[in-house]
């Protein structure tokens, strides 16, 4: 279990860090319970700066296309004034990244965008993109122990996702 509530609140304070106020929120259309608390995360970061609002959250529609997703969300959001976007996904973030810079904004100048996940593309795609990155060989190690362990799977930790600042935000 990775503690995903963190890491969407890591990825907002990150944005707001850098002086970034009007922040979207990407949420994918899922019951997936990390998905939810990755925008919770967001929510209580927002809150705690006295800046959220319900409106900023933005939510696929077919969480079995996230690139295209991604595409159609970033059209909107780069006609909204906003300056910073997270996304509980890096191949949503790629496609709306790719989106706005079509629409003639600059990333991270004009809005900065936050993955999660970690995966290959995010460090590949140009602007590299800054995630949330889950502790994939911990997550491994733990798994393989609990194969041949039983009694490990009564004391599983909460692992800490990890902010990887690229080029993005």
């Amino acid at each position: 279990n990775v503690d995903s509530h963190l890491g969407g609140y890591m990825a907002t304070r990150h944005l707001l860090g850098l002086g970034r106020r009007r922040i979207a929120y990407v949420h994918q259309n899922s019951d997936i319970d990390a998905l939810q608390e990755r925008r919770n995360g967001y929510i209580e970061a927002m809150r705690a700066a006295g800046l959220f609002r319900e409106e900023d959250i933005f939510t696929t529609k077919n969480p079995n296309d996230k690139w295209n997703e991604g595409k159609n969300l970033g059209k909107r959001l780069a006609q909204l004034p906003y300056d910073g976007i997270i996304t509980c996904s890096d191949l949503i973030a790629v496609g709306v990244i790719r989106e706005l810079l079509h629409a003639g904004k600059k990333v991270p100048d004009d809005v900065s965008v936050v993955g999660y996940d970690d995966v290959p593309i995010a460090e590949l795609f140009i602007p590299a993109l800054t995630t949330i990155a889950q502790p994939l060989e911990e997550i491994c190690a733990l798994a393989i122990k609990t194969i041949f362990d039983a009694s490990a799977r009564d004391v599983l930790p909460t692992l800490q996702p990890q902010l990887i600042k690229r080029e993005s935000a």
